[in-house]
């Protein structure tokens, strides 16, 4: 039997994975205020049971995911700090109310700068030199930028606090601490009574990402400069500076400067994971797009001859693609049990990707299979959230429950838990 734990979540995502033998797999941290309320507690009686941790995943470095995970190594280097001033007599030293994690035995991760040859610093000297004109113009500055930042450098505290240095835990130990990528091996990563395929990233990916963000911040400092050349931008802001006035050319400059400073950032290539036991088995898509899904699945051998699969349960993607390519997806690849983390597509949900399932899934009424959407937040959350977004997507999910007549099922997280738990057993 595998067990999967979601963890609740309205800005992260975070599921612990147990095989039969009760050996444990955690897939990303979600935000460190989700991590202290709702995973910490759970992961401390793992550790009292003594039990570890086998590994950590961190599908992608990106907030919401390595936020907890941080916070779960922050944590356990208090411990030990802790430990050390105990034992060496320093009884008036303060430990901190966090509970103590259990240990790690290896984290996957690929860092941002391993994916993006790219640092912290070198991204916030490029967005200090845009901070000047938004500021001036008034110009709403993009989340984009700051939450990447954010993300960026929550990865470089992550590997420095992995760093022999500090906690010391190999990172990707299976390939020599090199980034993870889709495996060639056939038998899958075996972790305990659990073996664990490594679906993507695909090399080429990769190896397009630093090149992809050298383009980015290349072109968006181009654009910047034409802009402020062709307007004489320089000139006013010096001027404004001087005088300490709103200028009025300043504000009419805001529409044509907006569009630079939101210029689309490139992702980052997400670890995807398909977990089996025995004939059970979950695929975990990180972040990637449903085209990078379908193509990792067929190149890893896992489609059939009709460019299908199915797995037990399927962690819903976060990146939904064209309306005909998303509910291409689901007719390809099916579930019995669909897991939907309610902080998808940055806290809203996609409407595009729910309708892709349920159009795929009831399509053909002959052909009809029961199946289950499982929700990490409780329904009654859901209902009192003020976002018009998030409203429209919950009422559009319940008009294509009743209207599947029983095929489709939805569960919610009870009101007070900390996680929803799904087992998995397998068939035979």
């Amino acid at each position: 039997m595998m067990l999967i734990t979601a963890f609740r979540g309205q800005l992260g995502h975070s599921i612990l994975i147990t095989g039969r033998d009760n050996v444990d797999m955690l897939i990303d941290g979600g935000t460190a205020a989700e991590y202290r309320a709702h995973i910490a507690p759970l992961l401390a009686r793992v550790r009292r049971n003594g039990r570890k941790l086998r590994c950590i995943c961190l599908t992608a470095p990106v907030l919401g995911r390595i936020d907890g995970i941080v916070q779960l190594f922050e944590d356990a280097v208090h411990h030990r700090i802790a430990a050390y001033q105990h034992n060496t007599g320093n009884r008036e030293f303060r430990k901190t109310a966090a509970p103590q994690p259990p240990a790690v035995g290896a984290v996957w991760f690929n860092s941002v700068h391993e994916l993006a040859g790219i640092t912290a610093a070198g991204l916030a000297e490029q967005l200090e030199a845009q901070a000047t004109w938004i500021a001036l113009v008034k110009a709403q500055a993009p989340a984009a930028p700051k939450s990447v930042l954010a993300a960026i450098q929550q990865s470089e505290r992550l590997a420095a606090l992995l760093s022999p240095r500090e906690l010391g835990i190999p990172r990707n130990p299976e390939v020599d601490g090199r980034p993870l990528r889709q495996q060639d091996r056939a038998n899958g990563i075996r972790l305990g009574a659990l073996t664990v395929d490594v679906i993507g990233p695909l090399p080429h990916d990769l190896e397009s990402c630093g090149g992809d963000w050298t383009r980015w911040l290349r072109e968006t400092n181009e654009a910047h400069a034409r802009l402020m050349e062709r307007a004489g931008l320089q000139a006013v802001v010096r001027a404004a500076i001087a005088a300490s006035d709103r200028h009025e050319s300043i504000f009419a400059l805001a529409a044509a400067l907006r569009p630079a400073a939101a210029a689309g950032i490139p992702d980052l290539p997400s670890i995807i994971l398909l977990i089996r036991e025995k004939q059970a088995s979950m695929l975990i898509p990180g972040t990637a797009s449903v085209d990078t899904i379908l193509l990792g699945l067929a190149r890893s051998g896992r489609l059939d001859s009709d460019g299908a699969a199915h797995f037990n349960v399927l962690q819903l993607p976060v990146s939904a693609s064209a309306r005909t390519a998303t509910e291409d997806f689901f007719r390809r690849i099916t579930a019995d049990h669909y897991l939907l983390a309610t902080g998808s597509v940055n806290r809203r949900p996609s409407v595009e990707m729910i309708e892709g399932l349920f159009s795929a899934r009831l399509a053909d009424a002959r052909a009809r299979k029961p199946f289950t959407v499982w929700v990490n937040d409780d329904a009654t959350s859901i209902e009192s959230a003020s976002n018009a977004d998030v409203q429209r997507f919950w009422d559009h999910v319940a008009s294509r429950i009743k209207l599947s007549r029983g095929t489709a099922r939805c569960k919610f997280l009870p009101r007070r838990a900390d996680a929803l738990r799904l087992e998995v057993r397998a068939k035979g």
